[in-house]
């Protein structure tokens, strides 16, 4: 069984995205209310007793800070994501293997178990379900060289029969 599949841009955005707001969000709001307890307790530490009005500005500007921290990551997300490269994979299943390659570099056919991983360095944990692949890079890097977090591109109804 032969099958095509295209990650999409716009996968790409709609998945990095997700990842942000999954692993990002809550751990920004921790340290926005960690950081708001701090500063209240620091007040009161040296005797300056606020009413509401200022204990609402103090919340008002860790909420602002935090909120732009997450803003210009969201936005940084999308930019990696959209380079405007769509990328095929042709996946076969055979003798309990999925080979994948991607056409668009060359000698990039790889071998993988399934729904195991193998040892490439770009290896790709592949799970072929009824019209859905999800695949899950073991490592990648964004522009700068920094390692990015797992992707995991689920596609639906993108798949390509065999011709």
């Amino acid at each position: 069984m032969r099958l095509t599949v295209e990650i999409t841009p716009q996968d790409r955005v709609k998945y990095s995205h997700r990842l942000l707001v999954k692993k990002e969000l809550p751990q920004q709001l921790l340290y926005a209310a960690l950081g708001f307890i701090a500063m209240t307790y620091f007040v009161y530490l040296f005797g300056i007793h606020l009413n509401a009005f200022w204990l609402f500005g103090i919340a008002i500007l860790y909420s602002g800070m935090y909120g732009i921290v997450l803003f210009r990551k969201w936005q940084a997300a999308g930019d990696v994501a959209a380079d405007g490269q769509a990328y095929s994979l042709f996946i076969e299943c055979a003798d309990g293997k999925i080979w994948y390659s991607n056409p668009d570099q060359e000698n990039a056919l790889m071998a993988s178990t399934i729904n195991g991983w193998d040892e490439t360095p770009h290896a790709l944990y592949v799970e072929v379900t009824d019209n859905r692949i999800v695949l899950i890079p073991k490592r990648s890097f964004d522009n700068t060289g920094q390692l990015e977090e797992f992707r995991t591109f689920i596609i639906r109804n993108r798949v390509k029969k065999p011709q």
